[in-house]
Order: structure tokens, then C-alpha cells, then sequence
């Protein structure tokens, strides 16, 4: 719970001006070393930074340091107390990979030393290199609207940290490839489909992120907001929570998906219906003490696709049912972790297929699709290929029951 009190706090404070207040210098100490995450060994020539933060968010001072040839750094005479936090990052191979934040205690003798390790990658723009393994909704009514918490678990299938594409193609497609506004900032890396009616601003998501990821900055885009760090080799759940506008009762959650997606759910409480093409009635579950009726995917959704979906709130819903659920359900989803199981009406016989797990045959269906817009694919091979891939996806959804357990920060 501290963790996730002093992450929104690091949050708050990136996009706030910095305060004229300056803290005394301290005796503290700030040490440890930067490591390849592919390889284990020290990693010399990493930025690093050491952001100083008042309590009430105000940015007050950052400090920089190079690792040296063993991946040391060190950062001293630091202000110490409670009334301070030190957010730690580090910047190499045109990446941003973040830090836990950090308090220093307030001593005399011995002086407070904290020892740190933060592990950094090689990096990609390569967009093949991420898929989105799962994405689902909570779906509850809050004040006239609703209120979502989505979970995504983001699969980066190579060795190398995954930046974005604007990193190296300045173009405008959907997706992270949407290059930075003019001036200093954070550069996306990761970008996340909102729905028109969706709104999500900095410092307001309760953006969380399992581990090794921290999330402290984002930044908004036409689709929605893109992470800032760079997503490591792995599977990493990212959570985070808006709030949708609607009228009538009918409230728009339609988006484009950025990524092949393998699989896609809303769970919405009564009294929420789901029309969707694409998202079935997938049956009931109840997670914490809330029952929710499910509408998932029966394949793999590309990138660039419509994902379709428009929640009816039915007349006089219950008082109990309606408020603001964000931050709650939030903290329950990340504390106590959730299963989620795939209750498919009917098996089919086993097919005789390709050694391939979904998520490769997705990576594979989005190579495809590069390979021919690039022009190296010719439009009836393409075709072919696609269909015989998404009938492959489709029989491995319908053979493989999903009983994992998503990971918890």
C-alpha cells in the first residue's frame, strides 16, 4: 500500500512546475550500480537520475551521476526526513527505465545510506516486438458515468527493451509510432487506446505497473496516453483506471487497438448490458466480493482494428451499485491478484495444427501484416497466409482453457 501511496505521489510531482523551495543539504547517501538486465553484468555509461520531491509534490531538485566501469553510481549530501522522496531512473540505449522511489531516514551517526540496484536493457523500436497477451475492463456506474479498471498484460516477445517507434520513425499511424509535440518532454513508448468518451490525464490514472516496470510518467495522445519507459523483455501487467461520459444510459467503449491483442474481456456489474461484434457472453465471475457477467474475444484482435463495444446501464440502478470505484477496486485487484478462467460452451476435436503458441501466432500475424505494407508480400500470399493464421489462433482459443493468474506488483 505504501508503494502505491508514494507512486502517485512521484506522479503528481512530474507534472507540476518545480517549487523555488530548496531543502538543506543532508548527510544522506544515494549508492548502488546499474545492471544488464539481458546479462546480469554491471553496465557502465548509464545516465542516471536522482529526483528530489517534497511530500506535497513539489519538484525540487534533480541530481545526475555516469556509472562507471563496475555500473556504480553514488549521489550524496542528500536532504533526509520523511518529508522527502527520491525517485531514481536511468537513461541508456535511448531508453527510460525507472526506479522504486525512495525515502531517507533522518540520522546522525552512522550517515543513512540506501543501496540501490536498477537493471536497464538494449533496446528496440521495433513494434513486433510487444503484444498484448490479455486486456480486460471492469466496468462499473459512478456518477452518471462509468468508471473502468483495465488490466493489460503486455508480452515483449524478444531480449531487448521496447521504446517506441517514435524513437526512430517520426511518422503518424496509430499506435505509440505518434511522435512527441515539439519541445522537452518525456518521449511515449508504449501507447494505450481510450475510448472517445474516456478520460485519463496525467497524474490521475492510478497507473500501476508490475515489476521490474514503474510508470511515472505519461503523456496524452489522440488515442488515449503512452508510458514514457522503456518495456523490458517479458510479460509486465499494467493497470490503471478512467472514467467514461455518457448519455442516456448508453456509454461508448469502442477503441482501435494499438497491438495484437490475444485476448479481450469486459466484466461489467449489473446493471450493465454489453453490445458487441466483437466481445461474447463469456459466463459470470466474481472477484473480491463483486459478481460481474463477462463479454471476451473468440480470437485474436490486429492492431488497427475496431473494437466495438457499447455499455446500457438499465434504468434505476441501485444506489448501492453506483460510485466512484477506481481507486478501491484498484488497490483489491493489485493486493489480492484474480484468476481468470476461460469457460468455453463446447470443445471441438483435436486438430492436428502447428507446433505454435497463441502468442507467436499473433506476432506472426502482425509480422505479416508489416511484411506487406512494407510492400515485400505479395497481396494474394498475404491473404492466404492471414486466413490459415487466424483460423490457427481461433482453434488454439477454442482448445486452450486460460487459468492464469495475472502477476501482482
Amino acid at each position: 500500500m505504501r508503494r502505491l501511496a508514494t507512486a502517485f505521489v512521484v506522479v503528481l510531482a512530474l507534472f507540476q512546475p518545480a517549487g523555488s523551495a530548496t531543502a538543506a543539504p543532508g548527510n544522506g547517501v544515494v549508492r548502488g550500480r546499474a545492471l544488464n538486465g539481458a546479462t546480469g553484468s554491471p553496465q557502465s555509461g548509464v545516465e542516471m537520475a536522482l529526483t528530489q520531491t517534497q511530500s506535497d509534490g513539489v519538484e525540487m531538485r534533480i541530481y545526475k551521476a555516469l556509472t562507471d566501469d563496475q555500473g556504480r553510481y553514488r549521489f550524496e549530501g542528500l536532504a533526509t526526513g520523511d518529508r522527502l522522496l527520491y525517485a531514481l531512473d536511468a537513461r541508456y540505449d535511448g531508453g527510460l527505465f525507472a526506479g522504486r522511489v525512495l525515502q531517507i531516514p533522518e540520522q546522525e551517526n552512522p550517515a543513512p545510506v540506501i543501496d540501490t540496484t536498477l537493471k536497464v536493457w538494449e533496446t528496440t523500436s521495433d513494434p513486433r516486438a510487444v503484444i498484448f497477451a490479455r486486456d480486460d475492463l471492469f466496468v462499473r456506474p459512478a456518477d452518471g458515468g462509468l468508471s473502468v479498471i483495465e488490466s493489460v498484460t503486455v508480452a515483449n516477445l524478444t531480449h531487448l527493451a521496447y521504446i517506441g517507434r517514435a524513437a526512430s520513425l517520426p511518422d503518424s499511424s496509430p499506435g505509440d509510432s505518434t511522435p512527441a509535440p515539439p519541445g522537452p518532454g518525456p518521449a511515449a513508448s508504449l501507447g494505450f487506446a481510450l475510448p472517445v468518451d474516456g478520460e485519463c490525464r496525467p497524474a490521475e490514472c492510478g497507473i500501476v505497473a508490475s515489476e521490474p516496470i514503474d510508470i511515472p510518467v505519461i503523456v496524452r495522445r489522440e488515442y488515449g496516453f503512452a508510458a514514457t519507459v522503456a518495456i523490458p523483455p517479458g510479460r509486465s501487467q499494467i493497470t490503471y483506471s478512467y472514467r467514461v461520459e455518457g448519455s442516456g444510459g448508453s456509454f461508448d467503449l469502442s477503441r482501435t487497438a494499438l497491438y495484437p491483442t490475444a485476448e479481450t474481456s469486459i466484466y461489467a456489474t449489473e446493471p450493465i448490458e454489453l453490445d458487441s461484434a466483437r466481445l461474447f457472453p463469456d459466463g459470470e465471475r466474481t472477484i473480491g466480493d463483486a459478481s460481474y457477467r463477462v463479454w471476451s474475444s473468440r480470437e485474436g484482435i490486429d492492431a488497427g482494428d475496431q473494437i466495438g463495444a457499447v455499455a446500457v446501464a438499465e434504468a434505476g440502478a441501485s444506489a448501492a451499485l453506483v460510485g466512484v470505484v477506481g481507486a478501491v477496486l484498484l488497490v483489491t485487484l493489485l493486493a489480492s491478484g484474480y484468476a481468470l478462467r476461460r469457460r468455453r460452451q463446447s470443445s471441438p476435436a483435436p486438430v492436428q495444427r502447428e507446433p505454435m503458441s497463441r502468442d507467436e501466432i499473433v506476432r506472426r500475424i502482425a509480422e505479416l501484416d508489416l511484411e506487406f505494407q512494407a510492400g515485400h508480400l505479395e497481396q494474394g500470399r498475404w491473404r492466404t497466409e492471414r486466413t490459415r493464421l487466424k483460423e490457427l489462433l481461433s482453434e488454439v482459443s477454442e482448445e486452450t482453457e486460460s487459468e492464469e493468474t495475472e502477476p501482482v506488483p
